[in-house]
């Protein structure tokens, strides 16, 4: 059971990297703890697996809101409180999780972190399914651990994911069914757009305005009908003209799931990626004009040739006239001599 709890909170640890956790489980009705495992700690001699704590820093554990809390450093008298059964850590953010088990309170799974830092929605859901897989371990120690193994590769599947998309270099948002973002890659900083962590739960046509104007702005009109839209055909294609850039980008919105009732505003239902094609399109720009040039040329050119062809047609028919009259001329005149010929014979043979 140790090896198990401890492989969940390795797993948090590559998660959310650069934070500190332990998770304790209730003894002797909330007067003990039992530490199965932590990490980051730098008094190791004072907090490590299998320690049973006692005193004020049970105390301190045992006063923690029955309810997962999330904090940060402008939580004064939570941090205080939680300083006192880390030993000293002064931690400045944090999510604490209770781990129940038998009809209550069972223990905790909490991550801290020492500097300013912002547990995101994606940081708080993975803690929350190691919570439920430690729970289910703890109340069964000899039952397979398959279902952490599937939440392990599904979660490094995940992080693996989001490492793809953000070197992509197209900008690729996920929005739910009230078009709001969920997820946003690194793109948007690129462009200058606005951090990733600051845009989440922004509308999209907050996230477009600087590509798209007013009036060609198919993602600033109702979104429920872009929504139905994208969920009926499945993908929406559109080019988009930046008016004071020049700049041209592709817009394509696929829907991702089925799902008509996502009730839950965290679900991704549908992905916006736009890409900058201004490059591609004076390209594909230049080669139309080209192409048009030559075929204006080749006209030109034809319209030269034929106008060759009739003159030599013309010429061709003058001199074929020339050469008939000039045979029937010859001919004439044959017959003429041979005329004169005959004549001056008769005439010799009379004379005779």
């Amino acid at each position: 059971m140790s090896v198990t709890i401890k492989q969940a909170l390795d797993f948090i640890k590559y998660t959310i990297p650069g934070t500190c956790a332990y998770v304790s489980q209730t003894i002797n009705d909330e007067q003990m703890f039992k530490l199965h495992a932590c990490y980051g700690f730098k008094d190791v001699s004072k907090l490590h697996a299998g320690k049973i704590i006692k005193g004020y820093q049970a105390a301190s554990m045992d006063m923690m809101p029955h309810d997962e809390v999330i904090f940060d450093e402008r939580d004064q008298d939570l941090r205080e409180l939680i300083t006192q059964f880390t030993y000293g850590l002064q931690v400045k953010s944090g999510v604490c999780i209770p781990i129940a088990h038998d009809f209550g309170r069972g223990g905790m799974l909490a991550v801290f972190s020492e500097t300013k830092r912002d547990f995101k929605q994606k940081d708080i859901d993975v803690i929350r399914a190691m919570s439920r897989i430690i729970s289910s371990i703890i109340q069964n120690p000899y039952e397979p651990e398959q279902a952490f193994r599937q939440a392990k590769h599904m979660a490094i599947a995940k992080k693996h994911w989001e490492i793809a998309i953000d070197s992509l270099p197209q900008l690729v948002v996920g929005l739910n069914n009230k078009g709001e973002v969920i997820r946003v890659n690194r793109t948007i900083e690129t462009w200058g757009m606005g951090k990733v962590n600051e845009v989440k739960g922004l509308n999209i046509s907050d996230i477009v305005k600087p590509i798209c104007g007013h009036k060609d702005d198919f993602l600033l009109s109702n979104w429920e009908d872009i929504w139905q839209q994208v969920h009926k055909k499945g993908l929406i294609e559109k080019k988009v003209k930046q008016n004071y850039s020049g700049r041209t980008f592709q817009i394509t919105l696929r829907k991702v799931i089925d799902n008509e009732y996502l009730d839950s505003g965290e679900y991704c239902g549908v992905v916006l990626v736009i890409d900058d094609i201004s490059t591609r399109q004076s390209v594909e720009n230049y080669l139309k004009k080209q192409a048009l040039e030559l075929e204006r040329k080749a006209n030109e050119r034809m319209c030269v040739l034929k106008e060759e062809n009739i003159r030599l047609k013309c010429a061709l028919e003058i001199q074929k006239r020339a050469n008939e009259a000039l045979k029937k001329a010859h001919d004439n005149n044959q017959e003429h001599i041979h005329e004169v010929i005959l004549t001056h014979e008769k005439t010799k043979y009379k004379r005779m």
